[in-house]
């Protein structure tokens, strides 16, 4: 595993040593990573990173009297549009840090987290970037005070593991832990956009430096001119690197990100880089985008033979990503593998959904006129497995009971007249992106840097300012492709592996996928005619591997016994062979319970 660790007690520096070398042992098991384990000059804290030989991922900062340290895992982009390194951490960094504190990263861009320790004052903080693009995670102990990218790795290093029920339980309603919960009763996920500042007496204090606002402007046209501006400063700083992949799919979002490459001449700067089976929409409309602009083109073809090495990474994805991505998701650390080998950093348009008011769209006016709010939303969020049969009696009630305080209690302190819009979007950035994506980040730098210039501060700022209703209506995006690239207006959009046209998505996309479902509903002898050409989805994951799916979930278990009826998942296993059921989502995520279980628990 990739990321920063470190151990931080200022009484009994042998056993910060012990800790931090049982969290280094934990971080490389497995890869042919570098790692670098140091002492603080005073010994009050050990500290080290484990990354890829290639990757300028993590780095350890210190000023010339070793006065202050840095570790940083990600990227730091300072307001100078410099990314952090040797040469600009002392003149650059480390002034604006001491004069403006948490403020100074306002002023920042970047996926990143950061421990820094001051010497002189014996303090460690602990810093995440404002979405929580990694995760960070820390214990405080009789042993000190512990961090580390891996919860797995501060268990190990404990030489226990305080397996926590409830948390588990909230995995089973909801897919993750909100609210910085882990798998674990004693450690803590950093929130987004926060810093944990821990004194030499072991005391702790959390603060927020930033909280996403949603107040509309009066004036729409400056708002989307700030965006148009910052969201080109924040690509402009990224590309001044080599060997930059450039994620570009047949969607809308890599499509923002590739026009605003048009419009700043620099198309030529990176590599376009599409994943997928070789006769998907995605694939095509892809090579059609960057023909467009003579772009370099990397593509990697999914085949079966492909699909059939999978199986045997699926205990590697669960164990990386600590439940952040599934057995579904393989094929992205497969596609990751050989990635690596020609690039350092894969450019990825993620956040883009936040633009154009994406998450739950199609369900927004239900859940705004919904009596309770928590409880709409939920049904939306909650986990198929949930309502799948193939949990024990009492399990999914014990799950669903837990999932709802959990949501309940998240939502508490948002104002009752709060765009329900609003309220996703910010569920999508401080729980969704701070805990499955942060963790599947975790998992992914293990192999290839990663950068999200979408998720900048100041353009996603700058969007939460344009009304509700005009952003509803995809305003930021038909602005910005008719300021950078028009002619992508006309290029067909895929929609997971249905053709739709970019004028008139919005209200075209999504009755392909329902004549579709329609399709799959009636007799088998209907199931060979698809609106859909080959696309990487789910059921398609499932059906590729159903042997080892099946194997995985009958083999018995004493952890996970307890936990599902095996004789109902036998039968959906049949069902979904013969095609009486279309259950796969739900065999899916019982297959990445059953990992995680044997995994941590």
């Amino acid at each position: 595993m990739a990321g920063i660790f470190g151990c931080f007690n200022d009484n009994d520096h042998a056993k910060n040593k012990m800790h931090c070398s049982r969290m280094e042992r934990s971080s490389v098991a497995g890869f042919s990573h570098t790692s670098e384990i140091s002492t603080s000059a005073d010994g009050a804290l050990c500290f080290g990173y484990a990354t890829r030989h290639t990757s300028p991922d993590c780095a350890i900062y210190s000023s010339e009297d070793s006065g202050e340290i840095v570790l940083i895992c990600g990227e730091l982009f300072l307001p100078s549009g410099e990314e952090l390194s040797y040469k600009n951490f002392a003149s650059e960094f480390l002034p604006k840090y001491k004069k403006n504190g948490k403020n100074c990263f306002l002023d920042c861009d970047g996926s990143y987290t950061l421990a820094i320790y001051d010497a002189r004052a014996k303090q460690l903080q602990l810093i995440s970037d404002p979405f929580g693009n990694f995760a960070l995670h820390y214990a405080i102990t009789e042993a000190g005070f512990l961090f580390s990218s891996q919860q797995l790795g501060i268990a190990e290093a404990l030489g226990r593991k305080e397996f926590s029920e409830e948390s588990l339980l909230e995995y089973l309603a909801l897919g993750q832990q909100l609210e910085g919960r882990t798998f674990y009763k004693n450690i803590v996920r950093l929130p987004p956009g926060s810093i944990l500042s821990i004194d030499r007496s072991g005391s702790a204090v959390l603060e927020s430096y930033y909280s996403p606002t949603y107040e509309a402007s009066d004036n729409t046209t400056n708002e989307l001119r700030s965006i148009e501006e910052s969201l080109l400063h924040a690509l402009d700083i990224r590309i001044h690197r080599s060997g930059i992949a450039f994620g570009l799919s047949g969607g809308l979002d890599s499509r923002i990100s590739l026009a605003a490459l048009k419009k700043l001449g620099k198309t030529n700067s990176v590599t376009a880089l599409t994943h997928g089976l070789r006769s998907s929409y995605d694939m095509r409309i892809a090579r059609r985008l960057a023909s467009k602009y003579s772009m370099n083109h990397h593509q990697i073809f999914f085949d079966d033979e492909f699909f059939k090495e999978l199986p045997g990474h699926w205990k590697e994805i669960t164990r990386l990503s600590e439940g952040g991505l599934g057995i579904e998701s393989t094929y992205a650390l497969a596609s990751w593998q050989r990635q690596s080998k020609m690039f350092g950093i894969s450019m990825e348009s993620h956040g883009g959904p936040l633009y154009r008011r994406q998450i739950l769209k199609a369900r927004e006016n239900t859940l705004q006129q919904a009596k309770d709010f928590p409880e709409a939303l939920f049904k939306y969020v909650s986990m198929a497995l949930l309502n799948s049969g193939f949990l024990n009696d009492g399990i999914a009630e014990e799950a669903r009971r837990r999932g709802m305080t959990s949501i309940e209690e998240y939502f508490s302190s948002f104002p009752a007249a709060m765009n329900a819009g609003d309220k996703i979007d910010r569920y999508y950035i401080e729980q969704m992106s701070a805990n499955k994506y942060a963790l599947s980040a975790n998992a992914q730098i293990n192999y290839i840097g990663l950068s999200h210039p979408l998720l900048a501060p100041k353009p996603l700022s700058a969007a939460r300012r344009i009304s509700e209703s005009e952003r509803k209506r995809n305003v930021i995006y038909r602005y910005l492709l008719n300021q950078f690239a028009p002619e992508l207006k006309y290029v067909t959009v895929d929609n997971s592996g249905f053709p739709v046209p970019y004028i008139g998505y919005r209200a075209l996309r999504y009755g392909p996928p329902v004549l579709e479902k329609f399709l799959f509903k009636l007799p088998k002898t209907f199931h060979k005619y698809s609106l859909r050409r080959p696309a990487i989805i789910h059921r398609l994951v499932a059906r590729k591997n159903l042997p080892a799916l099946r194997k995985l979930l009958i083999e018995g278990d004493s952890r996970t016994d307890a936990i599902f009826d095996r004789s109902k998942i036998e039968s959906a296993l049949s069902d979904f062979e013969t095609g009486r059921k279309d259950n796969y989502a739900s065999l899916i995520q019982a297959a990445n319970v059953r990992l995680l279980v044997e995994l941590f628990a």
